[in-house]
């Protein structure tokens, strides 16, 4: 499903829900079995399984979630996205499952090396990553290996971020309700408090930049958000100018009260937005851009 058919479907939609994290799910078992594949090193079997294992996040109600899309009134294209995206899901589920008793076995038996090295997204994190953290290294793991991100639009980008995120032990959710909307990125504590908040877009632009300053104020950040983002992806060469066009936009805003740390050189920073319950009082937020550009 493409991102601009998800966006049409009503935040409650079971089939908004499959196509968001079944896919998420799906591409990282393929991911975790592709990356620990490559001949780098050597682990046990039992840890070479555990990692592909933490790649497949708790099952959804599989059977539940398709009647429930089944019985989902849509208009006549969306129904015939509906069909593809179900037939795909189905086919799907059984080679998750595969997948799960295969790692299941393979634990069991701690006898044999696989030669291969883990990807090192773990080691670019701190003992208690935050948000932040692990977006920045999930770009830093995506400039590494193209194939993390190529082809792959807004929708499917945020999707790896919050599975990151849920994979180090944060609460995260995708399109959550947060002061006047549902934020792409939500992380909540366990007192139901947000603790990050945050709009994510491709790069299209300083006036888009600032759209989405509004979108993010407006209906999302509140005096109840601790640290709100703006995660812009680009695939344009050029990023230095594009730094330099986003800072101009970013300064140039009502809501800008000031930076607590400048845009460095790798697209990353920290400002201050007011908000809009009360003019006189600020949300710290993080402001990141990721160079998703490969050179052709």
């Amino acid at each position: 499903m493409r991102d601009g058919q998800y966006e049409r479907l009503k935040h409650s939609s079971p089939l908004r829900k499959i196509a968001f994290e079944a896919h998420s799910t799906a591409r990282y078992i393929a991911e975790a079995l592709e990356l620990y594949a490559k001949p780098r090193g050597a682990i046990s079997l039992p840890d070479y399984a555990e990692a592909i294992d933490n790649a497949i996040e708790a099952q959804l109600d599989c059977n539940q979630l398709i009647i429930d899309s089944q019985a989902e009134v849509l208009t006549i294209d969306l129904s015939a996205v509906r069909d593809k995206v179900l037939l795909l899901y189905r086919q799907q589920i059984p080679y998750i499952n595969h997948v799960t008793n295969l790692a299941s076995q393979l634990k069991q038996d701690p006898r044999y090396l696989f030669h291969t090295a883990p990807p090192d997204r773990n080691s670019l994190l701190a003992s208690t990553p935050t948000p932040v953290d692990v977006i920045l290294a999930e770009i830093k793991a995506w400039r590494a290996n193209t194939e993390l991100h190529i082809n792959r639009g807004e929708v499917q980008l945020r999707a790896q971020l919050v599975h990151a995120m849920r994979k180090v032990g944060l609460q995260a959710t995708s399109e959550t309700r947060s002061f006047n909307g549902h934020a792409d990125i939500v992380v909540e504590n366990n007192k139901n408090q947000y603790d990050f908040v945050a709009e994510c877009k491709l790069w299209d632009g300083s006036r888009k930049l600032q759209e989405t300053i509004d979108q993010l104020r407006n209906r999302y950040l509140s005096t109840e958000v601790k640290v709100g983002a703006l995660v812009v992806f680009t695939r344009l060469k050029g990023f230095v100018q594009i730094l330099e066009s986003a800072t101009k936009s970013i300064e140039g805003h009502a809501a800008f009260a000031g930076w607590e740390k400048n845009l460095d050189e790798f697209g990353s920073g920290y400002c201050w937005l007011t908000t809009v319950q009360q003019n006189n009082v600020s949300v710290r937020t993080a402001v990141i851009f990721a160079n998703l550009y490969d050179g052709r």
